[in-house]
């Protein structure tokens, strides 16, 4: 009954050999075969416990799931905002560009925000051909 304390060496034989293998042997091999098997084998309570954890796994990956479809949402949300405030945007600086006005043969200060809003205003009725309606002599 040599060799058969060896789980890997009772897993290898063939049926051949176990055919020639007389009662003791098979008894012997039996045994390791079983041994071995008890002392990888988890218990129920471990595989329960296993379960359990998995299954607060499984419930915190699909509350975190839920939050990124939330999130998903959300951000779709902003996006359409964003493009609905973008869309407003440039329909009132199209409205802007049809308003302004341009006259010819006014000459534009290199600084338009400072000087004189008297001078602009003079200016512009000067180039319009309204020369009447104020006094050049200053």
């Amino acid at each position: 009954m040599v060799g058969f304390e060896n789980v890997d060496t009772v897993r290898a034989l063939s049926t051949n050999d176990i055919g020639k293998m007389t009662n003791p042997q098979l008894k012997k091999a039996l045994v390791t075969l079983v041994t071995a098997e008890q002392s990888t084998e988890p218990t129920n309570q471990l595989l329960l416990e296993e379960i359990r954890h998995l299954r607060t796994e499984v419930a915190d990956i699909m509350s975190i799931k839920q939050e990124f479809q939330q999130l998903s949402t959300r951000l779709e949300d902003a996006y359409k905002i964003i493009h609905q405030q973008q869309m407003f945007l440039e329909t009132l600086d199209a409205r802007e560009r049809r308003k302004n006005l341009i006259i010819t043969g006014l000459s534009e200060e290199s600084d338009e925000v400072g000087g004189n809003d008297e001078e602009k205003v003079r200016n512009v009725l000067l180039a319009a051909g309204y020369t009447q309606a104020f006094n050049t002599a200053d």
